[in-house]
């Protein structure tokens, strides 16, 4: 169950909730769509997919760490449960 909720918290946290990580995550952004574009590796492009989704990068971290498909949804879940409930929360429209 630790490394379910651990590894929801590390994939909201590095896709854009901690602000220092946004311009290197946009770099190494831009240089995987540059390298698929220029060789024509379309096949590559879920790799962008996972790197800026939340509930992707969970999945895909949960299940490599634990390779449990239940416990891979359950984080992906949760995931993306925490990352409404940070823009809920952040929301100034009060």
């Amino acid at each position: 169950m630790e490394t379910i909720l651990n590894t929801a918290l590390l994939s909201v946290f590095l896709t854009g909730y901690y602000t220092p990580l946004v311009p290197i995550q946009k770099y190494i952004i831009d240089k995987i769509v540059r390298f698929i574009v220029k060789y024509n590796l379309l096949w590559l492009q879920s790799l962008v997919t996972i790197l800026t989704c939340a509930k992707c990068l969970a999945f895909t971290l949960c299940l490599i760490l634990t390779l449990n498909l239940y416990s891979a949804i359950i984080s992906s879940i949760l995931a993306l449960f925490i990352k409404y409930l940070i823009e809920y929360v952040t929301n100034e429209e009060m």
